[in-house]
Parts: structure tokens; sequence; C-alpha cells
């Protein structure tokens, strides 16, 4: 997806999500998972979709979102503002894979 600039992916794409990969049962880390096209918690066994609802599992609630925007050819998530608003269905969605996040008090 890097190859791809945010020019390019926005005008092919209805919707972009940024997703925080932490369980929001325990913390746990959830890494995507390409064969079921799904999030699923290693710590214990929550699952999400490929745009972060709840599935199943011991989680309360689907993924944190945060909230995205476009500056000029930057994607700019902003890791202090959760947006968790779910998609349309009929939306055409675009993972960001994102480096881990330094926060700071």
């Amino acid at each position: 997806m890097s190859s791809i600039s945010p020019k390019t992916q926005r005008s092919h794409c209805k919707g972009w999500i940024a997703l925080f990969q932490r369980c929001v049962h325990l913390g746990c880390t959830v890494p995507f998972r390409d064969d079921c096209v799904s999030f699923k918690c290693p710590c214990h066994g929550s699952h999400y979709n490929v745009t972060g609802e709840y599935l199943d599992g011991p989680a309360p609630r689907s993924l944190d979102r945060f909230a995205l925007s476009f500056n000029g050819e930057d994607v700019v998530i902003d890791t202090g503002t959760l947006n968790n608003k779910v998609p349309h269905p009929d939306a055409t969605t675009r993972l960001i894979p994102v480096p881990t996040v330094q926060c700071s008090a």
C-alpha cells in the first residue's frame, strides 16, 4: 500500500479507517489475519471483522477507530480523537498500516 499515494488511493476509495490494534477486552495487540481477512486477539480470542467491528469473544465492543484527515499528500491520524462511527455498509474501505504510535502525556 505504501507505493500508492494517498491522493491516488483517495480517488479509488470511498472510506478510510485507522484502527487502534488493541483489544478492548484486556489491551492485547490484535494482529490482522490475511488468511481470514479479520483481526483476532491472540490472548483471549476476541474476533473483529476487517473494519474492526466486534464479531465474537469476550470483548465488550468493536475496536477503537482514530479520527483521520488528509493534508495534501499526507494521511493524518489523530490518535487523541476517537471516531467510533460504524462505516456505511456500501463503503469501500482501505486499511492503513500504522507504525507503533508513541504516546506522550
